[in-house]
């Protein structure tokens, strides 16, 4: 199918549009979600017949998703898959309603859930069977997107992933904002954001405390997020410690810069987890001296 096919099964329908503003449509669509031409087309002739009140009756050479593993994604294509849900990303974008990391037993991948789709909110841990959804990799990892077109159910399959993990080693040149001191939603544990949760709403947060460096290993740089047990592991600076220090001081970000002072031009060993994300999950950290 292609713009010519969509006018003239609109036409049929008693739809009257111009060639060039489909071709537009099909051409935007392509580059938004990286699918071939006759996927492009598809989408928007359905957009448009949902926008008249219309339904289409489908030909038996309609586009389908194919059943796969992660490892036999192929860009442009639009699969169902399942999979375990590992991370879920802090989202501050209005067209973004959530988005993470998935994985199964072949390797993960990056989701993002936009506005446009009608579909439940996920959860860290659930496993999701991601039905119609769209393959679009960026920069070279593995993405899948899920829009209007797109289901998401929670599944009781098993899912074993098992995260990769790897060594950084390299000179900290940064203890990032969203350090130190934070506060956390009571009921998803997300971090806040000027005391609002993305899902709940303004909420009284729980303090936790967190790490986040950069480190330059020599050719490029990585940020590394410690959780509140290896960051009191390895500042010896406890919560209790933190909020004490917090309050002598009438200022949160005393703590940020005491962790700024213990790490900055040091150089550390660090394991982490490969999350398929901007931020990289340390499940270890080893300071090496100046």
């Amino acid at each position: 199918m292609n713009a010519t096919a969509i006018v003239e099964t609109l036409g049929k329908n008693g739809i009257a549009v111009e060639q060039a503003e489909v071709e537009s449509k099909v051409q935007a669509f392509r580059l938004n979600f990286k699918v071939d031409e006759k996927t492009a087309s598809i989408a928007v002739l359905n957009m448009y017949a949902k926008n008249a009140g219309i339904e289409i009756k489908k030909s038996s050479s309609k586009t389908r998703a194919t059943v796969i593993e992660l490892e036999k994604m192929k860009e442009g294509t639009w699969v169902d898959m399942t999979l375990k849900v590992i991370k879920i990303f802090d989202q501050k974008k209005n067209n973004i309603v959530q988005k993470g990391v998935a994985g199964d037993e072949t390797g993960s991948v990056i989701f993002t859930i936009w506005s446009t789709a009608n579909v439940p909110l996920i959860e860290e841990g659930q496993t999701i069977d991601f039905r119609n959804v769209v393959c679009n990799p960026f920069n070279g990892n593995p993405q899948i997107s899920v829009n209007k077109s797109s289901e998401l159910a929670v599944s009781d399959k098993a899912i074993n992933y098992v995260p990769e993990k790897k060594e950084i080693v390299g000179i900290v040149t940064k203890v990032a904002p969203g350090s130190g001191l934070i506060k956390r939603c009571p009921v998803c544990e997300a971090s806040l954001y000027k005391g609002t949760c993305k899902q709940h709403g303004t909420v009284e947060g729980i303090y936790d405390l967190r790490l986040i460096l950069t480190i330059d290993d020599g050719r490029k740089e990585s940020k590394i997020v410690a959780g509140r047990e290896l960051t009191e592991k390895i500042t010896g600076m406890t919560l209790d410690t933190a909020l004490a220090m917090a309050a002598d001081a009438l200022d949160h970000s005393i703590v940020r810069e005491a962790q700024t002072n213990m790490f900055v031009g040091k150089y550390i060993s660090t394991i982490v987890l490969d999350m398929k994300s901007t931020y990289l999950n340390a499940c270890e950290i080893t300071p090496m001296g100046e």
